[in-house]
């Protein structure tokens, strides 16, 4: 007994009738350590044969250029920015360089080890605590470990074999688009015309291209898929549009019967085959004329680009997964049957040129992936948008098996009946188009693609396709330093409704597109660098992007982002043309002033129009603006918010109790009260911003005088506010409705005046215009 109390500390469990099951669990925490241990050691491994593997093909291929040249001696390798990468990556510790296990994995093991406790009537979870050495593990622990990796080989060779028989009944066929030098990616099915990577290519040598694309911009003859259109491109447009869907019917996966079948049988507008024959060549690409008349013509064609990119880069990586199986099985073969027939040391040599001979003949054979599993990225403004998207890809894939987490999505992004207006149905036909269902500006969701079915709420490195918006990735990429790693090796990125996102916050769309394709801080285990992209080992990401705006109209903001976009591909912009604009909608019998305000730059075009509205248009109107007798209800209607705060500072210095503002941050109560001290004459101006009347559309009905500080960016608001003018005045002069413009606004007046009017009051040489 004295014996047994001393150096047994585990005596108090014999008197415990669960006895065996405790030791049991201790038994098994004790060989799922060793599993961990042995799969981390495996893992160690494997990253440093790969890291040596690539290290020393580097520098072989440096040594190999360096050879060329008259004196070797002299020369000197300089390290390039990834072999850098590498070198850092070996200086760090072990458990630094091994990435984080599978959190899906670890709640599985945690899972069934809780389920088998609670079975047996143990305490589970954080409630008890186990101590067992690893190195006196129980009987069989190795033998589990070595079965358990037995399984994971073999389902990694399992891999793909349900796709190879349609891949292999695939005939060959040409790009659309013919290349200059052959590329080096070719394959049946997935080749990208746009990435095309030629040996010698550096950054340098992509962004010189970029800027000659820039330089090369100008207006192109319109083809007849694109009527009534301007386009605008780097390079030369193709006439005709059918190659791209010829080409589709022969793809795999009937991705052309399944569209077929979501169009109900009917034949492609001539829209979605200009479209479609435009992203196809995967040139970077800028749309301005969605309308509520094509923008399901116009989802339809981005869900069938986007479903083609994804299936046929799945295709070539099953198709090259298989390849690398039937390969080492035939080595395997071939080594059992030299080793029969020679020796042990002959065997050894001949082991190691063969793997050498075989790992320069591989090293651009199976190039099919990035550090990532996120293909494409679509932005989105609302939710209700990104729910339609989502039914359409189904609709496409037609999956087989249940789609995962569909009730979950479905009851995130549908509209809540708490948050619906009442008053909604009393709004404007556009407006109910443009509000309709769930408008939060708030959600992420990664989508993975099967063979027989999809996925939703999946891992953001492991989806094939993100759908997010703005403000949700500037989020995530806030939380971590390296939270721009899930983009890394985005190759489509379309942006939808680009006029939505330009009123809600621009802001973050900058930001987010500073930080799509950028290297990666970070190696994960998911990477495998022998089939890594060379241009994502050389940090060339953003050079083989294709990035796709698509928009209501164009404005100046819109297109300054879009020149940043680099793609050695070119570029297309394609605007349409207003033969008679929104003036035309104008009904109410008010004088339009169009007044211009020169400036030379676009940077100085906010203060130049200032300057004009303190010096010209204030002198006019201050002596009835303070006037307490005469009433003029001046409505004046600002599209940018920094003017908005420019001229609300300048109104509070010369008389804080003349004038009342409505802007996006109102409140309801302080919108009222504004609304009804302007309309009884209280207060004489009303500050007006264009985001306030996109999201509320309050129509000010008592305005005598209407400014338009800038052009507003919608074309409909011009009309719809001059509409909502008082005409009951007993005066017999009209009203009047003032606009102030520079040379910068051409986009916003081609929308008001039309395109015609447009260039004839732009190149006049007086500077007011009458339109009545």
């Amino acid at each position: 007994e004295t014996h047994r109390d001393e150096q047994n500390p585990c005596h108090l469990l014999t008197d415990m009738p669960g006895r065996a099951a405790v030791r049991r669990s201790f038994k098994r925490k004790a060989v799922k350590r060793f599993k961990k241990n042995a799969n981390k050691k495996r893992r160690l491994d494997k990253e440093n044969k790969a890291i040596d593997f690539y290290v020393a093909q580097r520098q072989a291929e440096e040594a190999a250029q360096i050879s060329s040249s008259e004196d070797e001696t002299q020369n000197v390798v300089s390290p390039s920015p990834w072999q850098k990468l590498l070198k850092t990556v070996q200086k760090h510790t072990p458990a630094a360089l091994v990435p984080a296990d599978d959190p899906e994995d670890e709640i599985d093991i945690e899972d069934e080890e809780a389920e088998e406790e609670e079975e047996e009537g143990l305490p589970t979870g954080d409630d008890v605590e186990y101590e067992y050495d690893d190195e006196e593990l129980p009987d069989g622990a190795q033998a589990l470990a070595a079965a358990d990796d037995d399984d994971d080989e073999e389902e990694e060779e399992e891999e793909g074999e349900d796709m190879v028989d349609a891949y292999a009944e695939a005939p060959t066929i040409e790009p659309l688009v013919p290349t200059t030098s052959a590329p080096s990616y070719d394959t049946q099915w997935y080749t990208k015309y746009h990435q095309t990577h030629t040996e010698g290519c550096t950054t340098e040598t992509y962004q010189q291209k970029c800027d000659e694309h820039n330089a090369n911009l100008k207006p192109r003859q319109s083809p007849a898929y694109f009527p009534n259109t301007q386009i605008v491109a780097s390079t030369p447009v193709p006439e005709k549009a059918n190659a791209a869907f010829e080409f589709l019917k022969q793809g795999p996966s009937k991705l052309y019967d399944n569209w077929q079948e979501f169009l109900e049988g009917k034949t492609p507008t001539t829209l979605q085959r200009g479209l479609f024959a435009t992203l196809s060549r995967y040139i970077d690409v800028m749309y301005c004329g969605r309308t509520w008349d094509n923008d399901k013509e116009i989802m339809a064609t981005v869900v069938l680009h986007m479903w083609k990119h994804i299936s046929n880069a799945k295709f070539l990586c099953s198709y090259n997964q298989h390849q690398i199986k039937n390969k080492s099985k035939s080595k395997r073969k071939a080594q059992q049957k030299k080793s029969a027939k020679a020796g042990k040391k002959q065997k050894k040599a001949q082991e190691q040129l063969d793997e050498e001979s075989d790992d320069e003949a591989d090293a651009d054979a199976y190039r099919d992936s990035g550090f990532s599993n996120c293909r494409c990225l679509l932005i989105l403004p609302y939710r209700s948008l990104a729910l339609q998207y989502v039914e359409m890809f189904m609709q496409v894939h037609r999956p087989t098996d249940p789609v995962g987490n569909l009730q979950r999505f479905e009851a995130d992004f549908s509209e809540l009946e708490s948050e619906i207006d009442p008053n909604f149905s009393k709004r404007p036909p556009e407006y109910q188009r443009q509000f309709e269902g769930n408008i939060s500006d708030d959600f992420c969701v990664g989508v993975r693609f099967t063979q027989k079915g999809m996925k939703l709420y999946d891992h953001y490195f492991y989806a094939d396709l993100l759908i997010a918006s703005p403000l949700r990735i500037a989020k995530e990429l806030k939380k971590k330093e390296n939270g721009h790693d899930f983009l890394s090796s985005v190759e489509v990125l379309i942006i939808d409704q680009a006029s939505t996102i330009l009123m809600q916050n621009w802001t973050w769309m900058t930001h987010v597109m500073s930080k799509v394709s950028l290297p990666v801080t970070r190696v994960r285990k998911t990477t495998d660098y022998q089939r890594l992209y060379s241009w994502l080992q050389d940090g060339c990401g953003r050079y083989f992007r294709q990035t796709v705006m698509i928009s209501s109209y164009m404005d100046s903001m819109m297109n300054a982002l879009f020149r940043t976009f680099t793609n050695p591909a070119g570029k297309m912009l394609i605007i349409p043309q207003y033969p008679k604009g929104s003036i035309g909608q104008v009904y109410v019998p008010a004088r339009c002033v169009f007044q211009r305000v020169e400036c030379d730059s676009i940077e100085d075009s906010a203060d130049a129009r200032f300057e004009y509205f303190k010096t010209e248009v204030m002198s006019k109107i201050q002596s009835a603006l303070t006037s307490l007798y005469r009433k003029e209800h001046f409505l004046i209607v600002i599209p940018s918010y920094f003017d908005y705060v420019k001229l609300r500072n300048y109104y509070e210095d010369m008389d804080r109790f003349c004038f009342c503002e409505l802007c996006e941050y109102t409140s309801p109560k302080e919108s009222k009260l504004a609304i009804k001290e302007f309309t009884a004459g209280d207060r004489n101006v009303m500050l007006f911003t264009e985001r306030y009347f996109f999201f509320k559309r309050y129509l000010i009905r008592s305005a005598k005088t209407i400014l338009f500080y800038q052009p507003p960016n919608n074309a409909e608001f011009f009309s719809t506010i001059v509409n909502g003018l008082n005409t009951r005045t007993g005066d017999n002069a009209a009203p009047v409705v003032t606009t102030l413009f520079t040379k910068f606004d051409n986009f916003q007046l081609q929308r008001i005046l039309g395109t015609q009017n447009t260039k004839k009051i732009l190149t006049a040489e007086k500077s007011t215009h009458l339109f009545q």
